[in-house]
């Protein structure tokens, strides 16, 4: 990468957060209601043991699919897919458990 894409990418990375951290605070500081709106909705969660149940099919079916489309692939990349399995795994848990 060349100092010129790097510092490109630092900019708009800075701009995204700015913007993001300027929507907040004025969100914050003139409504209220919105922010108490947000923190009920994402309070209240399915949580973590349904979760685990969910995410696990959810996992399967992602890896299945994956294996699927991957045409053979290469061989002995066993290691590769047990390594997304818990990595889908994690994530889908811990996003249902939060968001749902």
């Amino acid at each position: 990468m060349e100092k010129q894409d790097k510092n490109a990418l630092l900019f708009i990375v800075f701009f995204v957060a700015g913007i993001i951290a300027i929507t907040y605070w004025i969100i914050s500081e003139y409504n209220e209601a919105t922010i108490s709106w947000f923190s009920d909705t994402f309070n209240s969660s399915l949580g973590f043991k349904p979760a685990v149940s969910i995410a696990f099919i959810l996992t399967m079916v992602v890896i299945v699919i994956l294996a699927m489309v991957s045409d053979g692939g290469i061989f002995g990349e066993i290691q590769y897919v047990l390594g997304a399995f818990f990595v889908f795994f994690l994530m889908f848990t811990l996003l249902i458990a939060w968001l749902f």
